[in-house]
């Protein structure tokens, strides 16, 4: 069985997607059952002026944890189902990375983090975001 399976293209390229018979599962199965609806809609000079809007509404900063890397503007609610709010500024945020892919996850159909492993994740990108505190010692 191992014989008849491809790789995925890069960066998922570790996982091995479904055999050209459909035999092996994926992975990312429910990823890629998710069609990106915004990608037309995210193209063009009238969404880059209504990101860069979204942006100075915001103040530069993801709407939920404050940070101000890897910014993405995120619909609201999803243009899959409301097409009508594509280009309306009151159904974008912005969001970081890590915050849009946990909504993006949510609404794929995954069930969310548990609170503990929330938990570890929170504390990874805390040290990561102040290597200096790594092995002080408090006294």
């Amino acid at each position: 069985m191992a014989s008849n399976l491809r790789r995925a293209g890069w960066p998922h390229w570790p996982r091995l997607t479904r055999s050209f018979s459909g035999k092996c599962r994926c992975a990312m199965s429910k990823r890629k059952e998710h069609i990106r609806h915004s990608r037309a809609i995210t193209r063009g000079p009238r969404w880059r002026a209504l990101r860069m809007q979204a942006l100075e509404r915001d103040g530069w900063a993801c709407v939920q944890c404050g940070t101000h890397k890897r910014l993405e503007c995120d619909h609201v609610h999803p243009v899959r189902t409301h097409p009508e709010l594509a280009y309306t500024l009151s159904n974008l945020q912005i969001l970081c990375g890590a915050c849009h892919t946990r909504k993006t996850r949510i609404e794929v159909g995954h069930k969310p983090l548990t609170p503990k492993r929330q938990q570890w994740r929170d504390l990874l990108r805390d040290m990561q975001r102040n290597p200096s505190s790594i092995g002080e010692k408090t006294c």
